[in-house]
């Protein structure tokens, strides 16, 4: 006998996300936390947010202005912004998911 699976609208956003986990190579159960390959000091981070100050202050005033993008962001949903190297410039998040990252 086949088992017949209920997709629900929660478990539907969990399938589609671990198929585009797949279709870009990635294996969405990693359990192991890798180190970063490169981590900037204080100086060099205080130089890339001084270079991005005016598109991080465009990102948080479009969502403080937008009720859908800070609704998002208060249910759990983060940003985040980052150079063209892939630095972490921003993080925008809701206060409960601090210790998180």
């Amino acid at each position: 006998m086949h088992d017949i699976l209920k997709v629900t609208k929660e478990c539907r956003e969990i399938f589609i996300s671990y198929g585009k986990a797949f279709s870009q190579g990635v294996d969405p159960k990693i359990k192991k936390i890798k180190k970063l390959k490169k981590v900037l000091n204080d100086e060099s981070v205080h130089v890339k947010k001084t270079q991005y100050k005016a598109i991080i202050s465009i990102l948080e005033s479009m969502i403080q202005n937008n009720l859908v993008y800070s609704g998002l962001i208060k249910i759990g949903y983060f940003l985040i912004l980052c150079d063209i190297e892939g630095y972490v410039i921003k993080l925008i998040h809701d206060d409960h998911l601090t210790d998180l990252f």
